[in-house]
């Protein structure tokens, strides 16, 4: 009896074992990894590439972690966070060569603006 009822969850299992081909699915596909930036307490936000076999790019993303956004840069006088980065970002880090070449982004900037835009003047 009691193997009659993991008949089910052996079968779910084989069927996601022969699913899974350990390269993703993807026959050649890589990942390559950007430019990396510590931005709080040792943590570091990082772009990478999935790129297909012949080399096209076919994912560009950033991982940022969860304390940068959390715990974000203290404010200044501006109601903007102190700068680090172009026009005050507080990450700014390259995309891969990949994605550079093959896309329109040349860079990630993130800002950190907690009492929303100024006023504009009047």
């Amino acid at each position: 009896m009691k193997l009659r009822s993991a008949l089910p969850l052996l079968a779910v299992f084989a069927v996601f074992a022969a699913g899974c081909s350990g390269n993703g699915g993807s026959d050649g596909a890589r990942m390559v990894m950007g430019e990396s930036e510590v931005v709080h307490e040792g943590h570091s936000a990082q772009t990478y590439a999935l790129l297909d076999a012949s080399g096209k790019v076919t994912e560009a993303g950033i991982t940022v972690p969860y304390e940068a956004i959390e715990t974000p840069p203290g404010e200044g006088h501006d109601h903007q966070t102190r700068d680090v980065g172009p026009a005050g970002s507080f990450i700014s880090i390259q995309w891969p060569e990949q994605v550079q070449d093959q896309t329109f982004f040349d860079h990630f900037e993130m800002h950190w603006n907690p009492m929303g835009h100024p006023p504009e003047a009047w």
